[in-house]
């Protein structure tokens, strides 16, 4: 098989893993209550790296590139994701406990029965609804079939953008996590629990966070261009008259009709050695034309970062 032939089998697969998401996903996400399906699906999915090897450069122009998408414990080997690693938040900020930014939002108390939608204490964290989720598991970046797993709809309702959250549901029979990052202001997403935990009908007697902001997403405008082309790629072009040793674009499953990220997860696409002037195009194993979004462009002074 070709290298474009596999690009086109790679970006076809991604399509197929979207199209299952908004068949499954957002239909079942609508009760209060973890347990409680409201429209079960049969769909079978296609498993969006079966067909590419992620881990190595596809490029058309000038300039070296690596695709990364997938374990979600460290950003310095290729196909990684931008979320829960070791250097994430992408500006730098460690996660710390939120400091209070919705002082009328009282902690739940053993006497109050949490309900759903639910802000976050002393965040402004909206967990929509919690419920079951069957489908293709993204949070790990392994695509892997599953059935009956916890997941939520989560809701940034505050003016500033959540470079990374980690939010901790205990629960009367089963305590819950769930991991983000690029939740931009005013986003909804939804995430899958972290540990691929299976829903369960319970009570929730806490909900904390850890939360890292910042007031906007670096895009890099006026140096760096990004434009989608054919076949899920991505043209990068450097704009500027300088040549750039590291450009990272940070990408998220996007749901356009729902207006909704899918995925807790944050893609990144990394290229090296930009030249003044120059392009170079990638091809993101994880990112579909009309199924995906960027949400944040960086650039870096060396090629490590």
């Amino acid at each position: 098989m070709s290298r474009k032939q596999i690009i086109i089998a790679s970006a076809a697969a991604v399509l197929v893993l979207i199209l299952v998401l908004v068949a499954v996903f957002v239909p079942k996400m609508t009760g209060n209550n973890a347990g409680t399906e409201t429209n079960p699906s049969t769909s079978q999915a296609t498993d969006p790296q079966a067909t590419a090897d992620p881990s190595k450069p596809q490029t058309t122009k000038p300039g070296n590139t690596t695709n990364e998408t997938a374990a979600p414990t460290a950003t310095t080997q290729a196909a990684e994701p931008a979320q829960q690693a070791a250097t994430y938040p992408a500006s730098g900020q460690e996660p710390v406990p939120a400091e209070p930014q919705t002082p009328d939002v009282p902690d739940a108390t053993a006497s109050e029965k949490i309900t759903f939608p639910y802000t976050i204490p002393n965040t402004t964290l909206q967990i929509v609804t919690i419920n079951s989720y069957d489908g293709i598991y993204v949070e790990d970046g392994s695509d892997i079939e599953i059935a009956g797993v916890s997941a939520i709809i989560l809701k940034n309702t505050g003016d500033q953008c959540v470079d990374y959250t980690k939010i901790q549901m205990t629960g009367s029979k089963t305590n819950l996590e769930f991991v983000a990052s690029g939740i931009e202001a005013g986003a909804t997403v939804a995430v899958m629990e972290s540990g691929k935990a299976p829903a369960v009908d319970q009570d929730y007697e806490q909900i904390t966070a850890e939360v890292a902001l910042t007031d906007k997403f670096e895009r890099s405008e006026g140096i760096i261009e990004v434009r989608e082309t054919e076949e899920s790629r991505l043209e990068i072009t450097n704009k500027s008259n300088k040549d750039i040793p590291c450009v990272r674009i940070f990408y998220k499953f996007y749901m356009e009709d729902e207006q909704m990220y899918v995925g807790g997860i944050t893609y990144t696409a990394k290229i090296t050695d930009l030249k003044a002037g120059a392009s170079v195009e990638v091809a993101p194993s994880h990112y579909a034309l009309g199924g995906s979004k960027i949400v944040m462009v960086k650039t870096y002074d060396t090629a490590e970062e």
